[in-house]
């Protein structure tokens, strides 16, 4: 009998303990999670891959007392996110 086969750790299928609650659609994500008087959060994308910012108009026919605008110049500290390196604005700001 092989020992080794038994006790192999490298290599082997580990099983997930969230694995079923993902599959069965019962685990909570932080996008699950809502708190009386939270805020929600989107950003808008551009269509464009290079350019610009000339300028951001906004539709005066929304109530805009219910949203807060953030830009770049809102981030604290650095505007960058860091994957590998620190090398990408949170936010764009200017181009």
């Amino acid at each position: 009998m092989n020992t080794h086969a038994k006790t192999r750790i490298v290599g082997a299928p580990v099983p997930r303990k969230e694995g079923v609650d993902k599959l069965l659609g019962r685990a909570r994500y932080v996008d699950d999670i809502e708190r009386e008087g939270m805020w929600h959060g989107a950003t808008v994308r551009s269509t464009i891959p290079r350019g610009f910012i000339r300028s951001i108009g906004f539709d005066r026919n929304i109530d805009w007392t219910e949203f807060a605008i953030v830009t770049a110049a809102d981030v604290p500290g650095k505007n960058q996110i860091h994957i590998i390196v620190a090398d990408q604005p949170c936010l764009a700001d200017g181009k």
